[in-house]
């Protein structure tokens, strides 16, 4: 299967499980190599969306997101969307669907696993929100390295995924 149909079926199944409105939240370090994916991705579906995108939130989380958790319960999201990666022993790139409640939070020991729990509880507590991660595989999160040309990619693939996702969507 290529990245393409594999992308279509990753944005089908995002549909079913995202109700607007949406908050959508990319995590990483941009110091950490591939770790940057989550911000990366986030960076470029805000360029893709503009401001065209009504009940969608897009936010850089970074490497502390549940600083963000207030401004993002401010909008009342049914759905948050976090983007990251996530050590699922996949391929470096290979995109996935996580349940993180379903799997643990513990995704392969990322270093964000506490705080997104955190702040997935807290927005579920507060505004009833679903948490869905959209993750992909690292290659090397090593500190002072640069993202791989296949996370570069799969951060852009992300993004599309998002946005045909989000479009699809009923408000």
């Amino acid at each position: 299967m290529t990245n393409s149909e594999q992308d279509r079926d990753l944005a089908a199944a995002l549909v079913p499980r995202i109700e607007k409105p949406v908050v959508v939240i990319g995590v990483g370090s941009d110091l950490r190599g591939d770790d940057a994916f989550g911000v990366l991705a986030a960076r470029e579906l805000s360029a893709l969306l503009g401001d065209d995108a009504p009940d969608v939130e897009v936010l850089e989380g970074g490497v502390a997101p549940e600083n963000l958790a207030e401004r993002a319960a401010r909008g009342s999201p049914r759905t948050v969307v976090l983007v990251d990666a996530a050590d699922f022993e996949g391929e470096p790139g290979e995109l996935r669907l996580v349940d993180p409640e379903e799997l643990g939070w513990d995704l392969g020991g990322g270093t964000h696993a506490p705080s997104l729990e955190l702040l997935a509880t807290y927005l579920k507590g507060r505004c009833g929100a679903r948490t869905v991660m959209l993750a992909a595989q690292p290659a090397s999160t090593e500190f002072g390295s640069e993202i791989s040309p296949a996370l570069k990619a799969a951060a852009s693939r992300a993004a599309e995924v998002l946005r045909r996702a989000l479009a699809a969507c009923k408000p």
